[in-house]
């Protein structure tokens, strides 16, 4: 939740920085330093999706496999 609010900020701290440096002859520092650190959180952002995602499934697969050998054992009988 909090790196997705800091990366919705960032992103319009990006924005706003490549806008107002629109007419620079080269990158300025501060649009520079908003667009790493807009990028790094995003790398962040899509690591935490995806540690989610692993623990998600390692949650649920065992659930999954206890109802399947619960309806084989119903099976059987």
């Amino acid at each position: 939740s909090a790196l997705i609010g800091t990366q919705i900020l960032l992103g319009a701290a990006t924005y706003w920085a490549i806008a107002s440096t629109r007419t620079a002859p080269q990158p300025m520092p501060v649009m520079i330093w908003f667009t790493v650190a807009h990028v790094a959180v995003g790398a962040l952002t899509l690591a935490a999706a995806v540690v989610l995602a692993l623990c998600c499934f390692r949650t649920v697969q065992p659930a999954r496999a206890l109802h399947a050998a619960s309806t084989r054992e119903g099976l059987a009988a």
